[in-house]
């Protein structure tokens, strides 16, 4: 080493013994060698594990007296989250005593006095159990409404319910779920305060918010709770419209959007509206995105004919305002022969009741090689998810095409001699 000071610090200690965490500064000179003694003191202390007797999950919160040889109080200390109590201090060789003073909530108080010994470099180990005051808690969940989904009048009981059982720290200590008579009941809990919250609704009934707090008080208690759903109903919608009759070769052609919306009782996930684009017939050049009913952001994605991955042409819009957005092949910088095929406004969360204000418009050209008669529809759909499910609807408009295009005879060849 370089001549200088240095400091020295342990990472860890031999077995049974103390950490020594304090830094020590040595100097070192050139030609010498720099010596540093360090003492590490006997880790003589004690451990308490404190479980339950009937199903040996940590307990926490139980409080104990330590004493010393002559009944002397060392102080007091608590079980934490795992259940083990630290003595955080060295003990000299000896005997002494331990007793709890508070039991965890909801178990019956240990207070007999146990002794344990400590020796250096050793560390005592003491394993007490709590037997638990037991209680239970039950749901009792029906229909709080007719469904006219179902069918199901209000009332009826109701499966597949999932509520989840948190204890006052919030940690989860039973799921439970309904039967077929709208019952669940949780395994035997140690008196205490408990939250109980659904998490999952049954099929067509919207999900309860509401925190549930239960007391269980006593022995044997059964608390019930008589809990309902609302049912819901699902349902989105679209129209669409454009002309019945276009010019082959037409440079303006407009398709409206209207009816977009949400008419389910509850918010949809993935919320969008998408239009298919007649490609046998029509050119995309231009859309006018509408306004909508709640102010939220969303994004403008499209596909084409030569790949069915949706890119995105515009993002962070606001539904407050109608954007002109171009979605000519040049401002998407399409290759030559590439087309817009596709293009979807995708709004994420939206609220029941979301809906467009302002209509949207689609712009486009008519293609030259249609012949007179000829017929092509366009198709708009709007989609979004309750839990797992998609709730869809569509829209559809054909337009016919005037025109005096004559496609070209085919070609005649030489003949061959055969």
């Amino acid at each position: 080493l370089d001549d200088g000071w240095y400091e020295l610090r342990e990472l860890q200690a031999p077995k049974g013994y103390l950490l020594d965490a304090t830094p020590r500064k040595v100097e070192v000179k050139k030609g010498q060698t720099a010596t540093y003694t360090f003492e590490n003191t006997a880790a003589a202390s004690m451990l308490i594990h404190k479980t339950c007797s009937v199903t040996g999950a940590p307990l926490q919160g139980a409080k104990f007296v330590i004493y010393d040889a002559h009944m002397t109080p060392l102080g007091e200390y608590e079980s934490d989250n795992n259940g083990y109590v630290h003595l955080n201090k060295t003990l000299k060789d000896g005997k002494y005593y331990a007793r709890e003073i508070v039991a965890p909530e909801g178990y019956i108080l240990d207070n007999a006095v146990k002794s344990f010994y400590v020796q250096g470099g050793d560390t005592a180990m003491i394993e007490w159990q709590n037997t638990p005051q037991l209680a239970q808690i039950q749901i009792q969940k029906t229909s709080a409404d007719d469904n006219v989904t179902n069918g199901i009048p209000a009332g009826t009981p109701l499966p597949d319910a999932i509520y989840t059982v948190y204890d006052k720290r919030m940690n989860v200590v039973d799921t439970i779920k309904t039967d077929a008579s709208g019952i669940a009941s949780s395994k035997l809990l140690p008196l205490a305060l408990y939250y109980v919250r659904e998490t999952t609704a049954p099929a067509n009934y919207g999900l309860d918010q509401t925190t549930y707090t239960v007391l269980l008080e006593h022995v044997g208690q059964v608390y019930v709770l008589k809990l309902t759903d609302a049912s819901i109903n699902t349902g989105v919608s679209i129209k669409k419209s454009g002309p019945a009759l276009v010019m082959n070769g037409q440079n303006m052609m407009k398709y409206t959007i209207t009816g977009v919306s949400n008419d389910s009782t509850v918010p949809l996930n993935s919320f969008y509206w998408r239009d298919t684009l007649p490609v046998d017939a029509f050119r995309l050049t231009q859309i006018y995105t509408g306004t909508y009913s709640h102010t939220q952001t969303y994004k403008v994605t499209y596909n084409t004919n030569y790949s069915a991955e949706w890119r995105t042409a515009y993002d962070n819009l606001s539904t407050a305002k109608n954007y002109a957005l171009d979605m000519s092949e040049t401002a998407l910088g399409l290759r030559s022969g590439e087309y817009v095929t596709q293009i979807m406004l995708s709004f994420g969360v939206v609220p029941a009741g979301f809906h467009i204000v302002k209509k949207a418009e689609v712009f486009g050209y008519v293609l030259k090689e249609l012949t007179n008669g000829y017929q092509f529809t366009n198709k708009a759909d709007v989609g979004g998810l309750n839990g797992n499910y998609w709730v869809q609807g569509i829209a559809r408009w054909t337009t016919s095409v005037k025109s005096t295009y004559v496609p070209p005879a085919p070609a005649k060849h030489p003949k061959t001699g055969f």
